[in-house]
């Protein structure tokens, strides 16, 4: 693959993941989740959602497939993106 090519699927992907993004905070608003922060970055990583209901604060990874075929999203989630989400829960129970 050239470059270009490259570039598109890459450009392709994150307009997929924003997409799927935009789904999972509409679906959290209509529950009654109030969306605090998107694709916050720190040197804890990424958060795709950050939303609040109540007394709680929600971390989402949002993982979105183009189709029903494929291993399900949960499995994308990998070990360093897990420990990512521990590290922010250890951070704010500080």
């Amino acid at each position: 693959q050239t470059s270009a090519d490259e570039f598109a699927v890459t450009k392709q992907r994150q307009q997929t993941g924003a997409a799927g993004e935009q789904i999972a905070c509409d679906f959290l608003q209509e529950l009654g989740y109030r969306i605090v922060e998107r694709n916050h970055r720190t040197r804890l990583g990424e958060l795709d959602i950050i939303a609040e209901y109540e007394e709680f604060i929600e971390f989402c990874e949002v993982k979105t497939r183009k189709g029903r075929g494929g291993p399900h999203p949960s499995l994308s989630v990998t070990k360093k993106k897990l420990q990512s989400c521990v590290n922010w829960v250890n951070f704010i129970s500080v």
